[in-house]
């Protein structure tokens, strides 16, 4: 499948005329609502920004979505980074896909069934048991992931829009593990006593240790891959020194997922690097000890030893059940649409079999999205998932006959770490609904495109890529003159 060249600056007349339109439009409806004049000043470059290189704003967004790095920083909460990122970058794919046609929309079987969860949603809404609630994630949260991670999808066409935005995952990750560590010295924001989590007083995602974990498996296990099979000794290097930020903050959590989560990273990156199958178990396990020592996960207040002596199973894992068994009640009722979107702890008591003062989050990705979306919505992200991990596989087969392009090719190798991490951690966190699953199979995309992209066709610095459905008329090379001496004539016989 053909895929569009790189969209390079703007150049045309026409287009710098528009950027100047909308800019002065934008910078006069800000001045009229009373925006502050130093964020009305960067409006023409980020205008620019957003139509000559169209996938930045959208990897900027994707940073603050899927990161929370707002809530991490605040500073950055009071400049609206996020709510302008996400403008700018939904109006560059409108330009570039829809009006100038330099981008091309592939519609992958797995980015259908991502719009058809975005549906069921939508359908799932009139069987909720919160509407309210339903109504308000889908509006203002469910789809600006569905949107967002198609964009990522079909923005990043080349080997260095998937290295850029490799790049942007592990920055944003060691920016939250560097917060994670500052508050465990601290002691800021701990749960249960000695369990990390980040924006407490914003309720912030990542506001929960589990969350955290999960959040950062995806630039652990690229920043893994990359240090332990990317070439040169800096990428290594500079790969190895995020792995000291990311796995202690992962660490510091005490995650039981994020733990398993880790492992099962570690065991597919070494797939791939050691032919002996026993030494990889034998690693993963080694480094599972090794990782549950250092979290102190006997310590704790839930989940510790003196709690599984006590009873033999602990609250936890006790009320990971009950959601579980809450679950299945929900999809029975009402199979096909489940009881709606982030409607699950409205929902958990009328549904438990065994009800404990308290509502309950799901506590798996799977079983959330059974009883909040039905079979449906259950066969819809597994086959996805599925899809998306097989399609990897098929880039990574292509990718390992190009040794120019060894990067990507570890690029993917760590994005099918992170899904088996995700699939791993994820069966005991709910995720359903979150980032992490639509940000791994827009990657996962975006790798097929690069893979499918002929790299000679790739386009040079500073050449816009001509329209949709122009007719580009290959010049015939001319050849060079011939000025060798003619040859002297041959005599005659006669």
């Amino acid at each position: 499948m053909s895929v569009l060249q790189q969209t390079g600056p703007v150049q045309s007349q026409g287009s710098q005329t528009t950027l100047a339109v909308m800019a002065l439009a934008i910078m006069v409806i800000g001045a009229v609502q009373g925006v502050p004049p130093y964020v009305l000043a960067v409006v023409p470059l980020a205008l620019w920004l957003a139509l000559a290189f169209p996938l930045s704003w959208s990897l900027i967004f994707m940073a603050m979505s899927t990161f929370r790095l707002p809530d991490a920083y605040p500073l950055l909460r009071e400049t609206q980074i996020t709510l302008a990122s996400g403008a700018l970058a939904i109006a560059a794919l409108f330009w570039h896909a829809v009006l100038a046609r330099t981008v091309q929309m592939v519609w992958r079987p797995t980015l259908v069934i991502m719009l058809a969860l975005l549906v069921l949603g939508f359908v799932g809404y009139v069987t909720a048991i919160n509407k309210a609630g339903t109504w308000t994630f889908l509006t203002e949260i469910y789809w600006k992931i569905i949107v967002a991670s198609l964009a990522l999808s079909w923005l990043i066409r080349t080997r260095g829009d998937l290295r850029a935005a490799t790049t942007v995952i592990i920055v944003s990750g060691i920016l939250i593990g560097i917060v994670a560590l500052y508050n465990k010295y601290h002691g800021i924001d701990l749960v249960e006593g000695t369990r990390v989590t980040i924006g407490q007083a914003f309720r912030s995602p990542i506001a929960d240790p589990n969350d955290l974990a999960l959040t950062l498996l995806i630039p652990t296990s690229l920043a893994m891959a990359l240090a332990a099979m990317a070439p040169g000794a800096w990428v290594r290097l500079l790969a190895f020194a995020a792995m000291t930020v990311l796995i202690p903050a992962i660490t510091v959590t005490q995650s039981r997922g994020g733990l398993l989560g880790v492992i099962a990273a570690i065991g597919v990156i070494a797939l791939y690097k050691v032919r002996s199958r026993a030494i990889v178990f034998g690693l993963a396990a080694c480094v599972g000890l090794v990782l549950f020592a250092a979290m102190g996960i006997g310590g704790r207040q839930s989940g510790g030893f003196q709690e599984l002596a006590g009873s033999g199973i602990d609250e936890s894992s006790y009320h990971r059940i009950l959601a579980w068994r809450s679950a299945i009640n929900m999809a029975l009722a009402n199979p096909l649409s489940g009881i709606g979107y982030a409607g699950f702890q409205d929902a958990f008591y009328f549904y438990t079999p065994e009800w404990i003062f308290k509502n309950m989050a799901p506590h798996s990705t799977w079983f959330g999205m059974l009883g909040e979306g039905g079979m449906t919505g259950l066969v819809l992200i597994v086959t996805m998932l599925v899809l998306s991990f097989t399609s990897l596989r098929r880039s990574l087969a292509t990718l390992r006959a190009r040794p120019d392009d060894v990067v990507s090719y570890v690029i993917t190798i760590g994005l099918i770490a992170a899904m088996a991490s995700f699939c791993v951690a994820g069966s005991f966190l709910g995720h359903h609904v979150s980032w992490t699953p639509y940000l791994l199979v827009a990657l996962a995309a975006a790798v097929a495109t690069v893979a499918e992209r002929d790299p000679a066709r790739e386009q040079r610095p500073g050449i816009v890529a001509p329209a949709a459905g122009s007719r580009v008329v290959p010049r015939t090379p001319r050849s060079p003159p011939d000025r060798r001496r003619p040859a002297s004539p041959a005599p005659n016989p006669l």
